[in-house]
């Protein structure tokens, strides 16, 4: 079980010499806190610099919404998710004389970013273009710079094409990005975009605005889920939550192939099963793919251990992993975590 956990871990990292550069960002301020962290789940990101028009972000209620939007809450949500009124329109633009590359929606609560991304072709050529291209992750992807990686522990991205939307001429596109930190600090900046033109990698500058408040509660119970960790603040969103701790145990690891992971020796207690109770007694389950994924917590001075990060979906449904749930996160009140149950006290009611 302890080799699996490994080669899981080492899957999901980038190459040592990307590792190196990112843990060397996060050591140079957590060592003046003398603890050590790790960091995970990095893209290798790569492009150059285009020209690119920058439009300016609308959120405005609009006739036929729940139509435009249809894109992201097929791919990324289910059926009933009510986030039509969070989404914000003509997000972003960039042409050449050949495509036409439009990001027309864009739903983003600072940690999960989800676009529909319109490709256009304008002349035959275009078409071509447009047709023989292959479309894959790496092709649509932020590029962090050295101040991001500061405040970050690791990302994934998802790109998906939306087949049913296709015209001719035109092909449509589901982006997801989702920051695990889970500390929301992709909420209003701006981050530069690389995509693909008919002349090849373009870049542009993206304002990632959102009108989601983030809630920060601390929690209150007996008992710990696991004996390297205590669990003590949650930050949480309506699209995706972030949990911290104190470690007591967890501990960094370098493997054979140079590449890095934050673990413990309690394999039997890597198991996370989180259920978030909400003022109507109401709960949202969450499996956060099996396992506690330990990294820094970057951000809050009073904790060390980011201990997850992930969305709300629905538990037992694996043929749906891309699915989320949203919820009303102030409205929380409980938190079970492995059967373990906490209080949620307000942050701003902590030191009343």
């Amino acid at each position: 079980m302890r080799k699996d956990y490994q080669n899981m871990q080492k899957n999901l990292l980038p190459s040592q010499e990307k590792q190196e550069m990112i843990w060397n960002m996060i050591e140079k301020n957590t060592y003046k806190r003398q603890k050590k962290y790790r960091c995970q789940r990095m893209g290798v990101l790569s492009g150059t610099i285009a020209a690119a028009i920058l439009v300016i972000a609308l959120c405005l209620p609009q006739t036929g919404l729940a139509e435009s939007v249809k894109g992201i809450m097929r791919k990324f949500f289910y059926k009933d998710t009510d986030i039509v009124q969070d989404v914000m329109y003509d997000v972003y633009e960039d042409c050449d004389e050949h495509i036409r590359m439009k990001i027309e929606e864009m739903l983003s609560d600072g940690a999960c970013i989800y676009f529909n991304i319109c490709y256009e072709a304008l002349d035959e050529e275009g078409e071509r273009w447009l047709t023989e291209k292959r479309f894959d992750v790496d092709d649509i992807s932020f590029l962090l710079k050295d101040h991001d990686l500061e405040n970050t522990t690791g990302w994934s991205e998802s790109l998906v094409e939306q087949v049913e939307l296709a015209i001719d001429g035109s092909r449509y596109f589901a982006f997801l990005h989702f920051d695990d930190s889970g500390n929301y600090h992709l909420k209003d900046v701006t981050q530069t975009l690389t995509y693909p033109m008919y002349d090849g990698q373009a870049e542009g500058q993206l304002t990632l605005h959102s009108n989601l408040e983030t809630f920060s509660y601390r929690l209150s119970g007996e008992g710990s889920p696991h004996p390297d960790y205590e669990p003590k603040y949650l930050y949480v969103s309506k699209l995706s939550y972030g949990l911290m701790g104190i470690n007591k145990g967890v501990y960094r690891v370098t493997y054979d192939d140079g590449s890095k992971g934050y673990v413990s020796e309690h394999l039997d207690e890597y198991e996370l099963d989180l259920a978030f109770t909400m003022k109507d007694g109401s709960k949202f389950y969450v499996a956060e793919y099996g396992v506690s994924s330990f990294s820094p917590a970057i951000g809050n001075p009073d904790f060390d251990l980011r201990i997850a990060a992930g969305y709300f979906n629905k538990k037992g449904d694996p043929d749906n992993y891309l699915k989320n749930l949203t919820i009303h996160p102030e409205n929380l009140v409980g938190l079970d975590i492995n059967g373990i149950h906490y209080n949620l006290v307000p942050e701003s009611e902590y030191n009343k």
